[in-house]
């Protein structure tokens, strides 16, 4: 007879702010809960000395709290330790639209876990939950895949002699735009670029780099030295501080739905993940707060190795398809891309829906009048491109223009990656400028 499978203790503390319809919400998360781990709700009106008896009593594995509880409850985040970095813990969570200014500079804890129970669906938020329940599951990119997905994956080392440009060609064979279809692709290369300005901001850096993903999700991990830290240091730099929201860790944390951050004890290490959901928390109202995870681990919690990672090595070893089929295949994903685009520029050119109030990129009209223009002429020529193959479709004489339109289309692609290249010189430049601004007022 094989063991009984033991699941976590959770206690939950409800919201008393949360409205009725956002409770009911709550209700659905908490029933959903209970399939994979056991659940204590505590009464409404519930205070932190009611709460400690109760985590007298049993072992909780997790204390869920509504955030303003969570801030103001240290007594609670005291009972398992400030310096721990296993084991048992506590997370916040919110249910109703959460404004960055609304969070409050904690100093004197070590950790920050802030579950989005707002803006999730209820299998993410239980997806998500249950990683911060279970230390087994709280590192690496696969635990974010339920034990039903069996996600693709890829790895490399990032080099700080590496060419940016050459790994964005290379990351594109993965065609995410059509593997990961609710993703914003150019969202997501932008929080690429911030993260890597991040993990190069010292010469002579090495990074493991990860990716895994299904059709409602995709995780990005990132591994590299950064000597000196604390976890009060991790938490204080990553933050979530809208007086540094231009700060490239801070674009990192707000282009992403899920941020986590771990600092590695005797490692001196960070294990910085990124997370984007079928739900598009962020695509919704980019000022709100999405999930943010921040804390300390040991090194045996880091379980995850490359070599668990199922690396597609046919991705890039694809059969051809036909030249005539692959290239209209192309064309037309590339053009529905620009389409989307072009309507979230004009929103945000307009001040429409879904535009932020302010973009949070150095020199952001000049970024977005640059993009603007790159697509711009990228949907011409694509346009020309199209024009031409009807004509020698009609022609009947397809075959002798392939070369011809191979040498177009790679020459798109290379535009896209000059426009990424300046995107990182800029992002560059400004972290650069900002640094000497603060020597000077220093």
């Amino acid at each position: 007879m094989s063991a009984s499978i033991v699941k976590p203790n959770l206690l939950f503390v409800p919201d008393d702010r949360a409205s009725r319809e956002r409770q009911l919400f709550l209700n659905q998360i908490i029933q959903h809960l209970r399939v994979p781990a056991q659940v204590t709700v505590m009464p409404e009106g519930t205070d932190e000395d009611t709460v400690l008896k109760k985590l007298d009593e049993l072992p909780y594995d997790l204390v869920l709290m509504p955030w303003y509880r969570y801030l103001q409850w240290s007594r609670v985040e005291g009972f398992f330790g400030f310096n721990r970095t296993s084991g048992r813990t506590t997370a916040a969570y919110f249910a109703e639209p959460l404004q960055v200014y609304e969070l409050e500079e904690q100093t004197s804890y070590q950790r920050l876990i802030l579950l989005d129970y707002h803006r999730l669906t209820i299998e993410e938020a239980v997806r998500v939950t249950m990683l911060v329940a279970d230390e087994k599951k709280r590192c690496g990119a696969l635990p974010f895949f339920s034990s039903g997905m069996t996600p693709k994956a890829w790895n490399t080392q990032w080099k700080s002699t590496e060419d940016l440009a050459s790994f964005f060609s290379t990351l594109s064979k993965l065609e995410l735009a059509t593997e990961c279809p609710f993703l914003n692709v150019t969202a997501f290369k932008a929080a690429l670029i911030a993260l890597w300005d991040v993990v190069f901001e010292e010469s002579g850096r090495k990074a493991l780099f990860e990716i895994a993903y299904t059709i409602d999700q995709l995780v990005v991990r990132v591994i590299f030295p950064k000597q000196g830290y604390s976890p009060k240091d991790t938490l204080e730099a990553y933050y979530p501080n809208l007086t540094r929201a231009r700060e490239c860790l801070q674009l990192v944390r707000s282009l992403s739905d899920l941020f986590r951050v771990h600092w590695i004890a005797e490692r001196g290490e960070l294990e910085v993940s990124m997370a984007f959901f079928a739900s598009q928390p962020g695509e919704i109202n980019p000022q709100e707060m999405r999930t943010f995870w921040a804390e300390p681990v040991i090194p045996s919690m880091m379980s995850e190795t490359t070599a668990q990672l199922k690396v597609i090595t046919d991705v890039f070893h694809q059969k051809e398809k036909g030249e005539n089929d692959r290239l209209v295949e192309k064309m037309e994903i590339l053009r529905k891309e620009l389409v989307l685009k072009d309507k979230r520029i004009q929103e945000m050119k307009t001040g429409g829906v879904g535009a932020p109030v302010e973009l949070g990129l150095p020199e952001a009209g000049l970024l977005l009048e640059s993009f603007y223009q790159r697509y711009f002429e990228a949907r011409a020529k694509i346009e020309t491109l199209e024009r031409e193959i009807l004509q020698v479709q009609k022609d009947g004489a397809f075959a002798s223009h392939v070369d011809h339109l191979k040498k177009e289309w790679i020459g798109l692609m290379q535009e896209e990656d000059l426009w990424i290249k300046k995107l990182a010189e800029i992002l560059k430049a400004y972290r650069e400028s900002h640094a000497i601004s603060n020597d000077q007022t220093s």
